[in-house]
Parts: C-alpha cells; sequence; structure tokens
C-alpha cells in the first residue's frame, strides 16, 4: 500500500497546486480552503483507499471502468482542476555558450525528467536531479557522466553544492536530504526527520549550515558536518515550497503555498 499512497499523494498535491493557482468563484474558494485546513491530501489519500476497497467488494474484484488515454485538456479532472501549462519531460541537459548560443553537450543518461541542475564552484562539474531517484555529476568539458549517485527511494527534487566545495547535498520526495562526499562519491549523512516532501535545500554562506523546506509545512536547519538538526521552524501553515539564505548568513527565508515568506 506504501506505493499506492505514494501515487495518490503526487497526485492529490499536483489538483492541490492546481486549485491554488485556479479562480474559484468565493463559495468554491472558501470550500477548498477549508479542506485544506482540514488536511486536503491526507484525507483525500484516507478517503480514496477507502472508496477502493469498498468498490473492489461491491465489485468483487472485478473492473468497473475501462481506462482510456484521453488527454488532459478533454478529461473531466482538467475541468475541475485545471489544466497544467504544457512543460517538457526533460531527461537531459544542455550546457550552453553564453557568448555563442552553442550548445556544448547533450548530457544524457537520465530515465526520468531532470529536475533540477547545479554547477560546481569551480564550474568543471555539473551535478543533475531527477526523478529517476538519482543524482548524476558530469564533466562539462568532455560531457560524460563521472558519476551516479544512488540511495534515495523516491523522486530527486533538487542538488546543490556546498559553497565549502567538499560536499552535495539532495533532496527528495522520500522525506530526506543525502550529504555526500565529492571526493569519494559516499554518502556521509541521511537528514531525515521531515514527515513529507523534502522540497528546497540550502547552503549557508560559509557552509556549515544546511536548510531545507518540505511539505510538512516546517523548515529544518541542519549541521552539515554531523547530519544533526539544529532546528525545526515552524509558522507556516501549508507546504514550504523554497527557502534561501541571506547573503551573510544571519537570515533565512521561506516562501510557502500559505501565500506568506
Amino acid at each position: 500500500m506504501a506505493l499506492y499512497d505514494q501515487f495518490i499523494e503526487h497526485w492529490l498535491e499536483r489538483g492541490k497546486r492546481r486549485l491554488e493557482e485556479k479562480k474559484l468563484v468565493p463559495l468554491a474558494r472558501a470550500a477548498f480552503e477549508n479542506l485544506i485546513d482540514e488536511g486536503f491530501t491526507r484525507n483525500g489519500v484516507d478517503y480514496l483507499k477507502k472508496l477502493s476497497v469498498a468498490l473492489y467488494r461491491e465489485q468483487a474484484g472485478q473492473p468497473i471502468v475501462s481506462y482510456l488515454r484521453y488527454k488532459d485538456e478533454s478529461s473531466r479532472k482538467a475541468e475541475f482542476f485545471g489544466r497544467e501549462e504544457e512543460k517538457p519531460h526533460t531527461r537531459c541537459v544542455s550546457p550552453v555558450d553564453i557568448l555563442t548560443g552553442t550548445c556544448l553537450h547533450v548530457l544524457e543518461g537520465h530515465h526520468g525528467s531532470v529536475i533540477d541542475v547545479t554547477y560546481s564552484l569551480r564550474g568543471d562539474h555539473v551535478a543533475t536531479a531527477s526523478y529517476d531517484m538519482t543524482v548524476k555529476v558530469w564533466d562539462v568539458a568532455t560531457g560524460k557522466c563521472h558519476h551516479i549517485l544512488l540511495g534515495h527511494i523516491d523522486y530527486v527534487f533538487g542538488v546543490k553544492y556546498s559553497p565549502k566545495v567538499d560536499q552535495l547535498a539532495s533532496n527528495s520526495q522520500d522525506h530526506t536530504v543525502r550529504l555526500w562526499d565529492i571526493e569519494t562519491q559516499k554518502c556521509l549523512h541521511v537528514l531525515s526527520g521531515h514527515g513529507r516532501s523534502v522540497r528546497s535545500i540550502a547552503y549557508s554562506p560559509q557552509g556549515h549550515q544546511l536548510a531545507s523546506a518540505s511539505d510538512d509545512k516546517t523548515m529544518r536547519l541542519w549541521n552539515v558536518d554531523t547530519g544533526n538538526c539544529y532546528y525545526m521552524l515552524t509558522g507556516h501553515s501549508n507546504t514550504v515550497y523554497s527557502v534561501m539564505y541571506s547573503p551573510n548568513g544571519d537570515q533565512v527565508a521561506s516562501a510557502s503555498a500559505d501565500k506568506s515568506v
């Protein structure tokens, strides 16, 4: 059931984000906000599980609908949730020479959409994060993949190099952040504690600390040397999508689906 829960949770989260962006009439907006307050995704998963079990028993295990690959534009789901913008499901990265506009390499090898990309501080490597649950490290000069970092068990949403140059961090839908040694490619620490997907990460300017933002409505500040959590920051009433340190490192800012920073 864990895989079923993850699939339904992901589907409901996408639907919730569409509704947040959709222009609803006042009555519908009030009803939607009430659903969010009561736990939109959590209750949705519970309801769909109970509905699936009830339908299975009612039909004695026989299917009641045939699945057809209708496009999203013409589906009832689209009418309710709203239509998503067409987004390319990129499975490659293309470094471009900014002076000539020439594509230098096409970095292919991921088996799922590439969600994030970042350059190393020296500029000699690029790291990518993908829905295929991996992080890949590429040589900028040759376009070849040097390393594949394995360990996450769900989509990898983001990847960041440390300002100290010795470390790489990745955040995932598996509720964790992983810290990797750049030289050995070994996982140094698994930062566990968030109760939901980790949407964003950021190193402090000095590289001694890392901040993470999550669907569980919290941010956490971590010691990158020990993997210990310094603080859990609360206050948001919905998913925290992004986190960022100030240039001098004495502040951290967060952006949330609750319409606040």
